[in-house]
């Protein structure tokens, strides 16, 4: 086959152009509060746009946008802004897209053959809709960083080279995919501990000491290339706490209170959805005795699983965590399905078992797919939140009549976005929700209403919420909408 570079030989070219068209239109369905298909903004994925967007407007991070997560997602998204508003972030997410499902490609292709490659491509755009339900979410933006890692070390250990003679420069890669991962959400980082693990063990394995503490060294700078400007950033503008603390206190406490809250539904559905992972293991153990599968990839694809799966079970029971598992389970998926050849009698027969295995390993996920086709439906052609949109355009109207600041009091961050205003203070949105496990977060609120209020807060129009703003802080109710879930417009005389 003839090269056209050290990655690249004459197929991949046109491989990448139909995956970014795929990606294309797969990313106009599949992320429906980002596609230029409709005008609606959702949940976590409003935060991080309206954050981003805030950003590229000069606000600061952490002392004038807080949320408990680590900078890079937010500054994704204000990459996208300035690529085009919403629709540069559909496209920089469909870029992302088309290199996560080249990266599942390649890293499945280095065990079996095309066509179980490309459906293997397909399992992650299946995990994709079975887990993150309107796209823009951190675990999206993690897949090229989680899969690079993988792609990189596996493809190495099949050369059949010795652990020492990994190059060291894909330690640094490892390293920035770490940071990167990190950044964006502490547990997003998980597959790549498992790479990094597993090479740990091979350096010791073959008694290599001094490699293992040089590529320890060497990923701890590629993660200080990605996580030092960050923090030097926020040192200047004196941040630096809120960075810290937001990006790793902050998120592990709310991770724990939420692995804490599992109820036993949740626990069905967790074991329900690692069910892949067993499956997986059985299966690259059995081709490692073999002598089907080096040790070192099958340590990589253990690892690198079972780390997956258990930081799945931090934090409440989202469906979108499970993503964070998806890119170990795509080159597992191919190593399942070379195993079950192995076993089967004929190619009829190992057919049906490798559909059969597919489908056991998949179905916890086909819940969540239907009810991502059917939101997505129901957004971009059913006009389903056009209530909610018209109660946010006659609440842009009243107060571009009468202009001032705008806080959302314990809405979604999709209020800034209707409005197209920024956040007028760093604590903006679902503030009695995240004063949980932040109880600083309500007392700087109550200082920032009685001290400087903004002229207009939008909220619900519940007894306690206006009882709490008409007689603690001086509002008055200026009007209700029976529509877009009945929000409130207060007025601060």
């Amino acid at each position: 086959m003839k090269k056209l570079g050290k990655y690249l030989d004459e197929r991949s070219l046109p491989r990448l152009g139909v995956l970014l068209c795929f990606s294309a239109v797969f990313m106009l369905f599949a992320s429906p509060y980002t596609t230029p298909l409709n005008a609606y903004y959702g949940y976590d994925s409003a935060v991080f746009m309206s954050f981003g967007k805030g950003i590229t407007h000069g606000l600061r991070l952490y002392l004038d946008l807080y949320d408990n997560k680590g900078p890079m997602i937010f500054y994704f998204n204000a990459l996208g802004y300035l690529l085009g508003g919403r629709t540069g972030l559909w496209i920089l997410q469909v870029v992302f897209m088309t290199f996560a499902f080249e990266l599942s490609y390649r890293t499945a292709r280095l065990f079996t053959g095309r066509g179980t490659a490309w459906l293997s491509v397909l399992v992650l755009l299946f995990l994709y809709c079975g887990t993150v339900g309107e796209g823009n979410m951190t675990e999206e933006w993690s897949l090229v960083f989680s899969l690079l890692p993988l792609w990189f070390s596996l493809r190495f250990i099949k050369t059949g080279a010795p652990a020492y003679r990994h190059p060291k420069w894909y330690s640094v890669i490892y390293g920035v995919c770490f940071g990167v991962n990190f950044m964006m959400r502490a547990t997003n980082a998980a597959i790549v501990c498992g790479v990094l693990l597993a090479f740990a063990v091979l350096l010791c394995r073959e008694k290599k000491f001094g490699a293992l503490l040089l590529h320890i060294v060497l990923v701890l700078c590629g993660a200080a290339l990605v996580v030092g400007p960050f923090a030097l950033y926020f040192a200047r503008i004196g941040a630096f706490d809120r960075f810290m603390y937001a990006s790793f206190l902050h998120n592990f406490h709310y991770a724990a209170g939420g692995a804490a809250a599992k109820t036993a539904k949740d626990w069905l559905m967790y074991f329900a959805r690692v069910s892949m992972v067993p499956v997986v293991i059985y299966f690259v153990v059995r081709q490692m005795k073999k002598g089907a599968l080096p040790l070192g990839s099958a340590l990589v694809l253990i690892f690198s699983c079972v780390f997956g799966a258990a930081v799945a079970v931090l934090g409440y029971s989202y469906k979108h965590y499970f993503l964070i598992l998806s890119p170990a389970l795509v080159p597992g998926f191919a190593v399942c399905a070379e195993g079950v050849r192995s076993m089967a009698a004929g190619k009829k027969a190992a057919e049906r078992l490798c559909a059969a295995v597919l489908v056991f390993c998949l179905l916890p996920y086909a819940p969540q797919a239907a009810v991502h086709a059917g939101k997505s439906i129901l957004f971009n052609f059913c006009g389903y939140l056009d209530s909610e949109k018209e109660a946010m355009s006659e609440i842009r109207a009243c107060i571009d009549a009468d202009p001032g600041e705008v806080l959302a009091y314990d809405m979604r961050a999709n209020v800034y976005l209707y409005l197209d205003v920024d956040p007028c203070f760093c604590h903006a949105m679902t503030q009695d929700w995240m004063s949980q496990d932040s109880p600083f977060i309500a007392k700087e609120l109550d200082e920032y209403l009685r001290e400087t209020p903004p002229k207009w807060i939008v909220s619900d129009a519940s007894e306690n919420m206006r009882e709490r703003l008409e007689n603690t802080y001086g509002y008055t109710l200026f009007r209700v909408w029976d529509k877009g879930g009945c929000p409130a417009l207060y007025l601060h005389e």
